[in-house]
Parts: structure tokens; sequence; C-alpha cells
């Protein structure tokens, strides 16, 4: 069953929202596909007037922006009490950095304004096991908008989710689609480079699963004021 489709039959309680996933909207663009890692550009039903592509961010700077990305997990309010707040680590590992950041680079040269760079990978170890991290990134001027939808998300995780879930999901054909909502939050380090309150209201089913990062930071071109 496509992914999408089963998200409606099992009801909007469940929580497993696709934003750019649409019947009515084009196939997505393939830039590069293998066993473990896909890039695609989906139409962004939130675009608008359109978004500030094609654009010209470097792998250079794409390995500043993922090598950046921070996750804390959300836990039990009551553990966390006792044991105190969750550790923040790097999302991205050093390897995943470098499989990533020139293949974004190049999705973002030949996207249009209508549309998203999505990225699935694929990560496996002997505690996790198969788990999943994806998401979706867009330039609105000279901000980098990043959506961090699953980290290292085991697909049989929607399972222990909701009970009326009863199938795994792995995000492959939606990478936009969380399989366990609100688990963790994202940050980015250095938190300067971090725009609070970005002027384009790009909405997700959880507001902590997104960053927005000046790219004239990273430029060493820091705000007045910084």
């Amino acid at each position: 069953m496509n992914l999408t489709k089963m998200m409606h039959a099992m009801g909007a309680g469940l929580g497993l929202v696709s934003v750019v996933a649409c019947a009515s909207l084009p196939p997505p663009r393939v830039i590069h596909r293998d066993p473990m890692t896909a890039i695609e550009l989906r139409a962004d039903s939130q675009a608008g007037n359109g978004h500030s592509h094609p654009a010209t961010v470097t792998s250079t700077q794409m390995r500043a922006v993922l090598s950046g990305i921070r996750v804390q997990r959300r836990g039990d309010p009551i553990f966390s009490l006792v044991t105190g707040e969750a550790e923040v680590g790097p999302a991205f590992s050093s390897t995943e950095v470098e499989a990533l950041a020139p293949r974004l680079s190049q999705a973002f040269s030949m996207a249009s304004p209508q549309e998203i760079v999505t990225f699935y990978r694929r990560y496996s170890d002997t505690n996790v096991g198969l788990a999943v991290t994806s998401g979706g990134l867009f330039v609105r001027d000279h901000f980098l908008y990043l959506i961090l939808a699953n980290h290292r998300n085991r697909p049989s995780d929607a399972m222990g989710h909701s009970q009326a879930m009863v199938h795994e999901i792995d995000p492959v054909d939606d990478p936009l689609l969380s399989i366990k909502p609100r688990s963790y939050a994202v940050s980015f380090s250095p938190d300067i480079a971090v725009e609070p309150n970005p002027s384009w209201p790009w909405e997700y089913m959880d507001s902590g699963k997104t960053v927005v990062v000046d790219l004239e930071w990273l430029n060493h071109k820091p705000k007045a004021g910084h």
C-alpha cells in the first residue's frame, strides 16, 4: 500500500503526517539513489511564490550545516526529572555528512522554485538494527530550512507509537513522513547561525524538528550586531 494512503487509512490520530505527498503532485525527480541513500526533488505545496531555487549551496556549506545539526531526545518527563536533561548529540556521523553533502549541493543547483530537496539514509548497527534518517531542505533568500523528519528511527517504531498501527513504515517513498513524531528535538550549533523567527512560515507537524540556518553566517558574514 502507498505510504500516504496507509497514513490516511490509519487516521490522523496517529500523528503520521505527510507534508508534501499528494496524488495531484508530479512524481519526484531522482538526483541520486543507491541501496543506502536517496536524494530527490519533490513538489512542495507550501512553496507559495517559490523558494530561492536553483540555489548555490556549496558542498562545504552543506557539510557545515549537516555537521551542526543536533538532536535531543524527548523522554518521559518524570524520568527526565530524575536523570536530568537529555543529552544533545550530532544528528549525522562524519560518514553520513560526506555521503550526503555533495549530493544535496547538486540537488539545490537543479531544484526549481516549487520544489523541496529530500533525503533518505539507511543506518544499521548491532544495537539499533536497521534505522532511517530522512527529511527535507529548501532555501528561502539566504536562509536554509532543514526538516529532520526521522533520526535513526526503526520502521517498527511506528507500531510502538500507536496501538492502531499494525505495519512497519519505511519512508523511502515519503521522506517527510515521521515514523515516530515528537521523539526528539532538533537544534544547530553554533546557535548564533540560527534564525529564530523566519519570515517564511513553512509548517510541519512538529516545529521542534525544523531549524533555519543563516547561510550568510556560514559565509563568515555575521548579521549586524553579532
